[in-house]
């Protein structure tokens, strides 16, 4: 249904009712209120003559005036975000607003942040969608906010005096912005700011940008920084300052920090897709001996690089990074897969004992030529998540079974497997043998010992050759 219009006049009595229902309101989203229209879809939407004419008949009295919480989603451009110019409510404390990337009327958003602006109930502001530069300073005026989400053009860059504003909210502890860069200004205050409540950062931006971000603050009590990077045009020509990022990271926080993740930015159009397939296919990472001075500094729980930041790793620099990161709990690895890994399946030993205990997902890339024999020892090691690429693997009935029996003496407890090979194949088969090979076991046990029925894997036990 598309209101375009009233039958009738407005009636005073039917205002005071829908006041009245207005008041009861607490939250409005999604499942309330359908924005999209299209010919021959039957969705819910008010036209912006309908809106103009409650507005009126409203007559500066608040049509929600208890909302606390809105989500609303623009899907197109034929979307009428009419509907924002009736909502003001002073008892706002969480505000998610998202449009699609064709969506153009970025203004109506504009002026409902603009409009809230120093709410004092404010804790949670999500902007998914191309913002202008009067929301990103907008935001700074939340006293209380808590969790920060904005998203502005590629083409304008955030002011440094921003970051220094939001360093100014005390109850701060997530932030997520998506953009093009920050821009340098002349009102730099005299300390370095300083983010003092921020336990969760997420940057998409160029690499120089996050470089920017980190280094103009510190963050006492971040413990988690996600960073996907925004690649440039000709990603191929660029030089990738990976050390300034990471010591900026490193000056800028304290022991609280363990858990840093590295991505590719993606917005899902085929422009931005082909840039990063290309990307990850050729980049050929940085030397692990440039940047381990600074990486092995950190005290990390999980370090997740999903795009190829390092060269093919020696035995003796997982060996480094085992020893570094002893509390370690999630080490993703993703390599070049166009070059040949340094590491083979005997990699997977450094992992397997007392050294590693609270390691629980683990992804490697490495030469599956030769398949080791399993331990005669059943390691009792806790890894429930693996994943695998597996270059130069000859897939047979045979290897796949060599390749289970191994791993499973090495992880006994593996709950998610996933390997693939450089031809696209997922050996699922291989989990399955796993899981026989467990099954097996737990029958052997109960046959011998029929009282132990509720018994684990958790004990060593001898394995045959």
């Amino acid at each position: 249904m598309f209101a375009k219009y009233f039958d009738g006049p407005v009636i005073e009595e039917e205002v005071r009712r829908l006041l009245h229902f207005g008041s009861c309101v607490r939250s409005l989203g999604r499942p309330m209120y359908t924005w999209r229209y299209r010919s021959g879809h039957n969705g819910y939407r008010l036209g912006d003559r309908v809106c103009l004419v409650i507005a009126c008949a409203l007559a500066g009295r608040p049509l929600l005036p208890n909302l606390k919480d809105l989500m609303l989603h623009f899907e197109s451009k034929w979307d009428d975000p009419a509907l924002l110019h009736l909502i003001h409510s002073p008892q706002l404390q969480s505000v998610y607003l998202s449009a699609s990337r064709e969506f153009s009327k970025i203004d109506d958003i504009t002026l409902f942040v603009q409009r809230h602006a120093n709410a004092p109930n404010m804790r949670v502001l999500t902007i998914d969608c191309l913002s202008r530069l009067p929301v990103v300073q907008t935001s700074t005026s939340f006293q209380n906010l808590a969790q920060l989400t904005l998203s502005t053009k590629p083409s304008r860059p955030i002011p440094t005096s921003v970051i220094h504003q939001w360093s100014t909210l005390k109850n701060l502890k997530w932030i997520s912005l998506e953009t093009g860069g920050f821009k340098s200004t002349s009102d730099r205050p005299t300390t370095k700011p300083c983010f003092g409540s921020l336990e969760i950062l997420r940057l998409d931006c160029p690499l120089d940008a996050a470089a920017t971000f980190l280094s103009t603050a510190t963050f006492p009590v971040l413990s988690q920084f996600s960073f996907n990077l925004m690649l440039p045009k000709s990603p191929n020509s660029q030089v990738y300052p990976w050390t300034r990022m990471l010591e900026a990271l490193r000056s800028g926080t304290s022991s609280h920090f363990q858990e840093l993740y590295i991505k590719l930015w993606d917005d899902s159009t085929p422009e931005c897709t082909l840039r990063n397939t290309r990307f990850t296919a050729s980049y050929p990472g940085v030397p692990f001996a440039d940047l381990e001075p600074i990486l092995l500094q950190f005290k990390f729980v999980t370090f997740a690089t999903h795009l190829p930041l390092l060269q093919p790793l020696a035995l003796e620099d997982v060996l480094k990074i085992r020893d570094a990161w002893p509390e370690i709990e999630t080490l993703v690895l993703e390599m070049l897969h166009t070059v040949e890994p340094q590491l083979d399946l005997t990699v997977l030993k450094l992992f397997s004992d007392q050294s590693c205990e609270s390691l629980r997902d683990l992804y490697l890339v490495v030469d599956a030529a030769d398949i080791p024999r399993p331990k005669k020892i059943r390691s009792t090691h806790r890894l429930e998540s693996l994943g695998l690429y597996l270059k130069n693997w000859e897939n047979s009935l045979e290897n796949q079974g060599y390749l289970a029996s191994f791993i499973d003496s090495l992880f006994p407890h593996l709950a998610d497997m996933d390997f693939q090979t450089p031809h696209a194949e997922k050996l699922e088969d291989v989990a399955f043998i796993i899981e026989t090979i467990r099954i097996g076991r737990r029958r052997e046990r109960r046959f011998h010992n029929p009282d132990d029925y509720f018994s684990t894997d958790d004990d060593d036990e001898i394995l045959s050759d």
